[in-house]
């Protein structure tokens, strides 16, 4: 219910401070920019960036309506990483074209289950935990440098994140264990 409306929260109040509408869509990822001035929103009805203070939708990019769940801005703000069932696109927010794309690797099935996209401190490292594995790639032309895949029976990790170095992912599991991956 409500998937429609994004809550930004006061955390020193407490209380809502801003109410977002998207009408027409279920919300299915959201993400800000880096210096929080910016909302990312996908849904059924593609990729908007909302103006956080006010509220007001500055873009809508509706050829974006294949984001699979996970977002996340570039460190200087200009682009946005989406996944999508097959990939994961670089967007330029002002113009919401693709800048770059980078396709996940193929799977005896044909499936990739994304569960985290991130990048590290200085954009130039994305990592990516699919159920397949880990991988890592240089954002400058989409090489994989990296891939660690899962043996049997596969952990279920919903969570993680590389390190701002670039140096260490940390995945979460299910069962709450957390695990350190050395990138190198």
């Amino acid at each position: 219910k409500n998937q429609n409306l994004i809550r930004i929260w006061d955390t020193s109040s407490e209380r809502v401070a801003q109410r977002i509408r998207i009408p027409n869509t279920n919300v299915s990822a959201i993400a800000f920019s880096p210096d929080s001035r910016l909302l990312a929103a996908s849904g059924d009805s593609g990729l908007a960036f909302f103006d956080v203070a006010s509220g007001r939708k500055l873009q809508q990019f509706a050829e974006h309506q294949s984001v699979t769940g996970e977002m996340i801005f570039a460190p200087d703000g200009k682009s946005l990483f989406i996944s999508t069932i097959d990939s994961v696109r670089q967007v330029d927010i002002q113009t919401g074209r693709v800048r770059s794309s980078i396709p996940y690797p193929s799977t005896p099935d044909g499936i990739q289950q994304l569960c985290m996209l991130s990048l590290n401190a200085a954009g130039d490292l994305l990592a990516s935990v699919t159920d397949s594995g880990i991988h890592v790639f240089r954002v400058a032309d989409g090489t994989q440098i990296r891939h660690i895949a899962f043996g049997d029976p596969k952990p279920s990790y919903y969570s993680g994140l590389i390190s701002p170095t670039g140096l260490l992912i940390a995945t979460m599991s299910v069962d709450s264990s957390i695990s350190l991956w050395e990138v190198n």
